[in-house]
Formats: C-alpha cells, sequence, structure tokens
C-alpha cells in the first residue's frame, strides 16, 4: 500500500490547465474504480449545467482519454479530490482526499485529510486481478459516524471467454477496534448472468404475498390440472399415474420460449426420481385425462408478487423464476427436442405446514423440486439434504 502522500504533491504533478474537463452530475470514483476504461459511457453534463447545480463531479482527462483527477465540487457536497496513478497505460494506484468534514450539514474540521486508497494488481497478461479499496479511520469516526478502518477486495477471474466473475471480501476494523473478515460475495457472474437473460420465464423471483399488490401473479398449488396435453404421466419406474403438485401459465409478465402455454408439474412421490420429463402436445384437448389425475393436496389459491431479487434469501413454498437455489450441484437440464438448456420456469420446497395447515410437501429429506420447460417438454429435477 503507497503511503498517505501529500496533497501538494498530487496537485502539482500535472499542468492541469493542459487536460481535457468533462463534468458529470454526481460520479463517484467508487463507482467507476474496477471498470475505469469505460469510463465513456457515464453520462456527461455542460460545464453550464455543471455551475448552475449545487454539486457536480469534474474529471481530469489526458490526451489518451486516461482518467487523471475525478473532483467532487459544489454547495451541496464536502469537497473532495481523487487522484489516480498510471504505470504502462494501466492504474496501479489511486488516492482520495477530502477538504474537510461534515456532520450534520456543518464543517467540523477544513483540514484535508487522506480518505481512501485504491491498489491495482494484474497477472502477467495485463488482467486485472484484484483491486484494493482502503478506507482509512475518518474524523468522521470522531465525531459519531459508525464505522472505522477498513479493506474491501475484489477479486477478478478469467476462463477463455473473458471476465468470468467478480467477488469481494471485506475486512477491517469494527467500531471497537475488532478485526472483522467476512465471507467472500459473488458481485458478478458471466454465467449467472446468461441464465438470467435467457434461460428463466422471469430475471426477478416471484413469491407469494401477503398483501395485495397491483402487479401480482394469481397462482393455484395443488387440486386438479386445467389443461393437460396429453394422457395422464406415469412414472417412468414403477409405471403408476404421477401425482400433480401445479401448473403454471407461462403467459405475461413471464417469458416463455416454450411451445407451451401452460407447464403442469408431476411428480412420484414413491420413487422419488431425480429427473422426470413429459413430452406434451399443444393441440390436444385431454381435459377428461386432467379431470382423472391425481392431485397432491386440494387447492390453495396463492397470490404471488416481485421479490427484491432472483435468489431471495427467505425460502417460500414456491419461487416463480430467477433461478433455482440448488441443494447440491447445478442441474440445468437440455431440451431433447432442440438441445438448448430449458428454461427455468419455478422452484418448489419442501413445507411441513402449507399455507399454516397440517398438509405436509416433502421431496425425499426437506428437498426441492425445480421446474423447466422448452419446445414442448417439462422437466423437473428434485434434489434434497
Amino acid at each position: 500500500m503507497m503511503l498517505r502522500s501529500k496533497l501538494e504533491t498530487f496537485r502539482t504533478s500535472y499542468d492541469w490547465e493542459t487536460t481535457q474537463n468533462r463534468y458529470f452530475r454526481d460520479l463517484a470514483f467508487l463507482d467507476v474504480a474496477e471498470s475505469l476504461p469505460n469510463l465513456g459511457r457515464q453520462r456527461e453534463i455542460s460545464e453550464k449545467e455543471a455551475k448552475s447545480g449545487t454539486y457536480c463531479s469534474k474529471a481530469y482527462f489526458d490526451a489518451q482519454g486516461r482518467l487523471l483527477r475525478l473532483d467532487q465540487v459544489g454547495s451541496g457536497t464536502i469537497p473532495s479530490e481523487v487522484y489516480v496513478e498510471y504505470t504502462d497505460g494501466v492504474p496501479i494506484r489511486a488516492a482520495k482526499f477530502r477538504l474537510g468534514i461534515g456532520f450534520y450539514g456543518k464543517f467540523v474540521s477544513e483540514s484535508p485529510e487522506i480518505s481512501d486508497e485504491w491498489t491495482y494488481k494484474y497477472d502477467e497478461n495485463g488482467c486485472l486481478t484484484e483491486l484494493i479499496w482502503h478506507s482509512f479511520p475518518s474524523l468522521n469516526f470522531k465525531y459519531g459516524y459508525h464505522y472505522n478502518e477498513s479493506f474491501t477486495h475484489e477479486y477478478f477471474e478469467y476462463d477463455a471467454e473473458g471476465l468470468l466473475r467478480i467477488s469481494q471480501q471485506h475486512k477491517g476494523l469494527t467500531v471497537d477496534g475488532r478485526p472483522f473478515c467476512l465471507d467472500k460475495v459473488v458481485t458478478y457472474d458471466r454465467i449467472r448472468r446468461k441464465l438470467l437473460s435467457r434461460h428463466t420465464v422471469s430475471k426477478t423471483a416471484w413469491v407469494p404475498i401477503l398483501k395485495q399488490r397491483k402487479n401480482q401473479i394469481p397462482f393455484v398449488f395443488g387440486g386438479s390440472p386445467r389443461w393437460l396435453g396429453v394422457e395422464s404421466p406415469t412414472c417412468c419406474r414403477c409405471g403408476q399415474l404421477l401425482t400433480f403438485i401445479c401448473e403454471v401459465r407461462l403467459d405475461q409478465p413471464l417469458k416463455n420460449r416454450s411451445l407451451l402455454t401452460t407447464a403442469p408439474i408431476f411428480y412420484c412421490f414413491d420413487c422419488l426420481e431425480g429427473t422426470t420429463s413429459t413430452k406434451f402436445q399443444t393441440d390436444v384437448d385431454n381435459s377428461e385425462a386432467a379431470n382423472r389425475a391425481d392431485g397432491v393436496f386440494s387447492e390453495i389459491h396463492l397470490r404471488l408478487g416481485k421479490s427484491t431479487d432472483s435468489n431471495p434469501e427467505t425460502e417460500m413454498l414456491i419461487k416463480l423464476g430467477g433461478l433455482p437455489d440448488w441443494i447440491q450441484d447445478e442441474e440445468y437440464p437440455k431440451c431433447a427436442e432442440c438441445g438448448q438448456v430449458m428454461m427455468f420456469v419455478c422452484q418448489i420446497n419442501s413445507d411441513e405446514s402449507i399455507a399454516g395447515s397440517n398438509r405436509v410437501l416433502m421431496f425425499g429429506d426437506m428437498g426441492k423440486l425445480y421446474t423447466f420447460v422448452c419446445c414442448h417438454t417439462v422437466t423437473s429435477v428434485m434434489q434434497c439434504y
């Protein structure tokens, strides 16, 4: 880590009158630290707009378009200056200086201090492998803010196609001076992003909700299927009729790449097969067969609302869309008709008291049933502990 360099050393390290200036409404270095070459994608504002607002960011670029300095200026913010150092054309360090300390809207100190520092590490191919953000103990801490010195490590992994994954880990000192180290958290995953964009019926998961919302999906769990474009499906192992669990209508607001309008979900609770696949026909009306299909229990009416992410931490009876929360290794099935990875429809969790009743739904040892759809086929994968 570099030493706490004096602000004046940076201010006199370059002829700032010769740089190219650009203005942004509110651009923090932390937001672009890991992707400085992509800074050009940020929305600019004019110098006139910058001077008329209460705060903005002023960036200084050299003739090669590299960011050298980023200032936060204006009456509505505590001024700061960030300086970036380069070696062989790539950033190696950056330092942020705050030009005063504010507390509850008032300046309690006008003495500049270094507040943050970033260190870049690269492999032999010049690829960024680690970015360390060092947040120094601040005068703010003395005036009541609840944080102390910390380090945030970002790790970058690559494969033949490029950047594969970014993970983040926080380390440092608590407010009472004790060291801490949190688990790594994945903040970017190219494969996961691809799955969310192409292989799920909804990027954001839909989960059961209690209160009515403007945007919600009515959902019926249990009962008998409304539609069944096939004779009652049977278990490939024991030959008995499969038990009907529920069906998912594959219409708005869900994406549907299959040729089906509904995905009926069946399972054999006697054999507990790992994978169950059924091919359905879209032009066959087997309402009589649908009426004969055995349901796991009587109908339960639910309303589903959007969760805040693709993998809600709280386990519900059913999660529609998002991505599977796998118990074991990932098992994304491929379609027998087209060979593509199937679209994830829903995840059904074991429940010892469905909707607060004495009805039980169990997949092995507190397992989960993951259902996928593509072309004419519905495939369910069961995993348990």
